[in-house]
């Protein structure tokens, strides 16, 4: 039985040359890559930041497609035109 020597093998080379430096440093910022999203994601989940952006602002734009006033919808609709009354409608009739 051969004994391998571990000097000598194809694996060490390659990672003591350019090639071995790059493949490394590849593996490297794959590692800290991956590591960055999945703390993110995880901030993500846990303080709701996306239902935040996309929810809280909604009640305004919601008031403000109804009523067209940049309130909540309950508030804009008593602000709405139509709710006013008008005390200067001409009447043809007199």
């Amino acid at each position: 039985m051969e004994e391998i020597n571990i000097s000598n093998t194809n694996c060490l080379r390659v990672l003591g040359t350019t090639k071995g430096q790059f493949l490394i440093e590849t593996a490297l910022l794959m590692m800290v890559t991956l590591s960055f999203l999945l703390f993110a994601t995880k901030q993500l989940r846990e303080f709701e930041i996306v239902k935040k952006l996309v929810g809280e602002p909604w009640t305004q734009v919601a008031g403000m497609i109804e009523s067209g006033s940049w309130n909540s919808p309950a508030t804009a609709r008593q602000l709405h035109p139509n709710q006013i009354t008008n005390g200067f409608t001409y009447d043809p009739a007199q």
